[in-house]
């Protein structure tokens, strides 16, 4: 998060909001978008990557991430197996369509 232009704080996906290095951080339409999106992040997958591991079409995952799309839930459990599998721990649907789990700094 970096500073709006009053000097205010911003928070990830607040316009104004940057990405740490000063770019403009991505303006996600929902939590569920952002959430894939991270995780996908998390694994170091392409988008290209989490559609073969998921078996989700590639244009169907951009629009749940880049345009807010509703996702089904079975489609948010198919994302959540994935990426329980490739990051060896419990991710859940709840955890995809809410807030981030907080992990403390070390």
């Amino acid at each position: 998060a970096g500073e709006l232009a009053n000097g205010d704080p911003a928070t990830e996906g607040e316009p104004g909001a940057t990405d740490g290095a000063g770019s403009p951080a991505k303006v996600y339409k929902s939590r569920a978008g952002r959430n894939i999106d991270k995780l996908r992040k998390d694994c170091g997958w392409s988008f290209d990557q989490l559609a073969k591991r998921t078996g989700i079409d590639k244009s169907l995952i951009l629009g749940h991430v880049n345009k807010g799309k509703g996702a089904h839930p079975d489609t948010l459990k198919t994302y959540a197996d994935a990426f329980s599998k490739a990051l060896n721990r419990s991710v859940t649907v709840g955890e995809l369509e809410g807030e981030p789990p907080q992990v403390p700094p070390r």
